[in-house]
């Protein structure tokens, strides 16, 4: 005996159908119609409420507060590496916004960055100022003498 369902020939299972259609018939109430599945979390923006986010906010920062800087068990200190500093830079201010550099031809530029001064690195906005790539290709390399020059002179109070 085969299933009764149209162009169906799997061997029959109950009620004159195969496990397949019979299953289908048992979870949805029909033998050919499948119901769509509806997602656990329709219509929800975020797994916990507002409330619950506030209160894990609260908690993180109790917990986190005054593990900043040297009290941090991660602290390198002086021996941090590059990426390091030049995050914190950016973290404390910010992107860099224009190129400092009055002689700059390229004020349009879409990306700045922070470039080192004196090449110690320290943790002092003073040692840092804002730069286009090509300015700060011109400090950092020494594209050329007299544009290093220009940008030591210019900068020269921040050394």
């Amino acid at each position: 005996m085969v299933c009764s369902i149209k162009n169906c020939y799997n061997k029959h299972y109950a009620r004159t159908w195969c496990r397949l259609h019979y299953l289908r018939w048992y979870k949805n109430g029909h033998p050919e119609k499948l119901k769509a599945m509806i997602p656990w979390n329709k219509g929800k923006t975020s797994v916990y409420s507002k409330e619950t986010l506030r209160k894990i906010s609260e908690n993180n920062a109790r917990v986190n507060a005054g593990k900043i800087g040297n009290k941090n068990h991660n602290w390198k200190g002086p021996s941090a590496k590059y990426q390091a500093k030049h995050k914190w830079i950016r973290e404390h201010y910010g992107k860099a916004k224009i190129c400092s550099y009055p002689l700059c031809k390229n004020k349009t530029a879409k990306v700045f960055h922070w470039a080192n001064i004196s090449g110690e690195y320290k943790r002092v906005i003073s040692d840092y100022v804002e730069l286009c790539p090509s300015c700060h290709g011109l400090l950092d390399k020494g594209g050329s003498h007299r544009a290093k020059e220009m940008l030591n002179s210019i900068f020269k109070d921040n050394l």
